[in-house]
């Protein structure tokens, strides 16, 4: 196993949730977080799209509850990516400390 640094695990969860646990070869956590992610944003859509209409045809009155919708995903959105950003770096640090760890034993 290669040795996994938390700096490249930082960016690529910054880049995109799930491709820090990606790199660290965790592959079913990274692809559940992807699959999170786009889940996230699928369901964020309609409403985006209401809400971004109701601005075009210059309606200030837009209902809260979509609002609310809107909010919420996002803050989900964010709340997945420091989840991500905080997991992918604390196991590259892991990772890299036990391969440092085994190298120095030998």
């Amino acid at each position: 196993m290669k040795i996994r640094r938390p700096h490249i695990a930082i960016v690529l969860s910054v880049l995109f949730p799930g491709f820090g646990q990606l790199y660290n070869r965790q592959f079913n956590k990274g692809i559940f977080y992807i699959a999170f992610k786009f889940v996230i944003n699928l369901l964020r859509r309609e409403p985006l799209e209401i809400l971004l209409e109701a601005k075009k045809a210059g309606n200030i009155l837009v209902d809260n509850s979509i609002v609310l919708i809107v909010v919420a995903y996002t803050i989900a959105d964010i709340i997945l990516l420091i989840h991500c950003i905080i997991d992918a770096k604390k196991n590259a640090e892991e990772i890299e400390s036990k391969m440092l760890d085994n190298t120095d034993e030998k």
